[in-house]
């Protein structure tokens, strides 16, 4: 019997999952830059909460693992992302680091998901306003998809990003920065 043989493993199929957001808010950048290093202190911790794994906190280098929460508060996933560049008031860009874990809901078992990719937040100012910008780039190869599912797959995760980021956290972010 041998194991890993290409005959023994099924073909990975890949999905390209990328998605843009953007809002204008009424500051300055320099206000609204701290959110941005520290941006689990307005995304929904219902949804993701991030935890530092190596390197000097809001720095490049520093790597988190970020678990996942599905609606019934079950965690299905945890990946990591390594700060590869920050720009101070202008960028910091994430590079996503394979792999992906994600748990079966019935046995909690977990299932290695290749990935690779970046989350890049931008942000600048255009008359006396920022915009903020957010754009992911990943490649994941989920185990048991078809080329049938690509498609689907990546409009959904288009389709979740923007409404996560304009129903629950640009309102969240505004909340803070009105606050402050």
């Amino acid at each position: 019997m041998s194991y890993g043989t290409p005959q023994d493993t099924p073909p990975c199929v890949k999905v390209e999952l990328i998605s843009h957001v953007e809002v204008t808010l009424d500051h300055a950048v320099k206000k609204v830059w701290p959110y941005i290093l520290r941006w689990d202190s307005f995304v929904d911790d219902k949804d993701f909460i991030p935890h530092r794994v190596a390197g000097a906190p809001d720095a490049v280098g520093e790597v988190k693992g970020v678990s996942h929460f599905d609606k019934t508060g079950r965690m299905d996933s945890l990946f990591f992302v390594k700060t590869i560049k920050i720009v101070p008031n202008q960028q910091m860009v994430l590079k996503v680091l394979s792999p992906e874990y994600v748990y079966d809901v019935k046995t909690g078992i977990s299932t290695e998901v290749p990935q690779t990719g970046y989350e890049v937040f931008n942000i600048y100012e255009k008359d006396g306003r920022t915009i903020f910008t957010l754009d992911c780039f990943v490649e994941a190869m989920p185990p048991g998809i078809t080329e049938d599912d690509v498609q689907r797959i990546a409009e959904q995760f288009q389709a979740d990003t923007a409404n996560n980021w304009d129903q629950k956290y640009f309102p969240r972010l505004k909340k803070l920065l009105a606050q402050s």
